[in-house]
């Protein structure tokens, strides 16, 4: 499967938004939505195996503080690492989110790292051009 950088982040944004450090953001890897799934307008818009796989692939980069999968299939994941924060604040602004993807498009490779470096550069840049004015 193929890395969605839009899925990606709406994952992120699901997650800052339930996660409080009591509760956590969970959806199951079965095909049917379950009451410990947590319905979220972020994450509607991807099937199970999209989510499923793009959670993996956060965790393996340290975007999580715990992630655990149930014996049932669920995935819950507690809250976002200090990394998952940092990466989040540089594409959460909508014009910094559409220069990453425009870059990326550029770039015409595209790795979980490669988003993250890119990420970082756009959010420097735009945060030196903020002090300049």
């Amino acid at each position: 499967m193929k890395i969605d950088p839009d899925c990606i982040r709406d994952i992120l944004l699901a997650i800052e938004e339930k996660s409080d450090g009591f509760h956590d953001f969970c959806v199951s890897a079965v095909g049917a939505v379950t009451e410990r799934d947590t319905p979220n307008e972020y994450t509607q818009k991807y099937n199970k195996d999209e989510l499923i796989y793009h959670i993996i692939q956060c965790n393996e980069n340290g975007f999580f503080t715990n992630m655990r999968k149930s014996i049932l299939g669920v995935y819950k994941i507690r809250d976002l690492s200090p990394e998952g924060h940092k990466f989040l604040n540089n594409i959460r602004d909508s014009c910094n989110w559409n220069k990453v993807k425009k870059q990326l498009l550029t770039a015409g490779s595209f790795s979980l790292k490669t988003l993250i470096e890119i990420a970082q550069n756009i959010a420097v840049t735009a945060l030196s051009a903020n002090l300049i004015k």
